[in-house]
């Protein structure tokens, strides 16, 4: 039987299609979640303890908006072939303004909540989050902030209405119990950042706001046969009619978010309460089968060099403060940031407006300091260069981290100072 409600995209839906015995047997793993070679629960406890927790000095409480841009890459750090009109110069504008750096997600075209929850969380490996687990957002809502978020698409992506709540961001935004009020389909960014906005500038009238808010516009396939654009940002050249419409279609959406990140901005420029937007893209973009229109691009993602490495995961983050914000901080955030694993972005905020933060983040630290990359295809950054191996005493900081997020997330209840 075809049941109308389910939906083939939405991961509890999928397990309920299939019946009792088969969502009992692919849980059994998740049910029973394995623990870091040599994890000891006292250890990694002692190990946490050591790292005293910190509050966000009174008059420093600023508020903290971040969103997740969907696909969202600059392919002109990779490729000279975009001669037409420029698709990032209003981002490279924002760029100009911000603390800006290169990110190094796990995932490629895909995966975007491992992005997402690495940079909420703070963790390199994540966990299910079935139950109640440290996040930054636990953190801040600690620190009295009010503590919120949306994203333009529906609850059950990723099952976010649960997880959220589970990592401390309850009541959030989505299609079903917001947007749909007023907006047929998914939201684009000219919906969902004015919104995020809006939300953010009410809740900052009475309390600082930690918003954390993911994007859809951008999310691939991009359409092959049809033409978004009116002038090409890439001359057909050599390329092919349906790689053609692929990237000149991704890029139109593209510059359509550079321009709704500036308005955000704008925003947000002139008002008293000091506001730090946060930036990032969670991936590359899918750019046709067999990746062929990286191909078409001259963008070498295929071969073992360092270069494809960058061109197949690196994106953008960026941090844009308003001038209160700047006065409060004494910080201009301007400048170029480190390359880091998303597990590592708020290390570089909280190091950025000067706040010690909690223990988990001190403890953290040690590792971004000595190395700021850890990705699951086993490579590292190490003192800038890639290398698929570590010095028995960086590694040794790599293992304390895991058994710390392993204790966070199965033994210490979701609550830690």
């Amino acid at each position: 039987k075809v049941w109308p409600e389910i939906n083939e995209w939405f991961e509890t839906n999928r397990y309920i299609s299939r019946g009792g015995i088969y969502p009992f047997l692919h849980s059994i793993p998740d049910a029973l979640p394995t623990p870091p070679e040599g994890y000891d629960e006292d250890s990694a406890r002692a190990l946490l303890a050591a790292y005293p927790s910190d509050d966000i000095p009174e008059d420093q409480k600023i508020s903290i908006v971040v969103t997740q841009l969907e696909a969202f890459a600059d392919l002109s750090r990779a490729t000279d072939r975009i001669t037409g009109a420029d698709p990032y110069a209003e981002f490279h504008a924002l760029l100009e303004e911000s603390y800006h750096g290169t990110l190094l997600p796990n995932v490629f075209a895909g995966g975007t909540i491992d992005t997402e929850r690495c940079v909420l969380t703070g963790f390199s490996a994540l966990e299910n989050f079935r139950r109640p687990s440290w996040s930054y957002a636990r953190y801040f809502e600690g620190q009295g902030y009010t503590v919120e978020g949306a994203h333009a698409g529906y609850e059950a992506f990723y099952n976010r209405l649960n997880v959220n709540e589970n990592l401390g961001v309850p009541g959030y935004r989505f299609i079903e119990n917001y947007f749909s009020e007023f907006f047929s389909g998914i939201p684009g960014d000219d919906v969902l950042l004015p919104d995020i906005a809006e939300h953010a500038l009410s809740a900052m009238a009475s309390a600082p706001v930690f918003s954390f808010n993911v994007t859809y516009q951008n999310h691939g396939p991009y359409a092959s046969d049809s033409a978004l654009f009116s002038e090409p940002f890439v001359p057909q050249g050599d390329l092919s009619d349906s790689d053609y419409r692929i990237v000149n279609n991704y890029l139109f959406g593209i510059r359509d978010t550079g321009g709704q990140m500036a308005a955000m901005a704008d925003s947000f420029r002139a008002v008293d309460e000091p506001v730090i937007l946060v930036f990032f893209g969670d991936h590359k973009p899918w750019l046709g089968e067999q990746s062929i229109t990286y191909a078409s691009l001259c963008i070498d993602i295929t071969s073992d060099s360092d270069d494809a490495f960058y061109h197949y995961y690196a994106t953008d983050y960026l941090f844009w403060a308003n001038d209160a914000a700047k006065e409060v901080l004494g910080n201009d955030f301007t400048g170029i940031g480190p390359d880091i694993s998303p597990c590592f972005l708020m290390n570089v905020l909280f190091e950025k407006c000067g706040w010690e933060g909690p223990g988990y983040t001190k403890l953290t630290d040690t590792v971004l300091d000595a190395v700021p990359m850890l990705h699951t295809s086993g490579r590292y950054l190490l003192d800038g260069t890639l290398t698929d191996s570590l010095p028995a005493d960086r590694q040794n900081l790599v293992t304390q981290m895991e058994q710390v997020q392993y204790y966070l997330t199965q033994d210490a209840g979701g609550i830690h100072p």
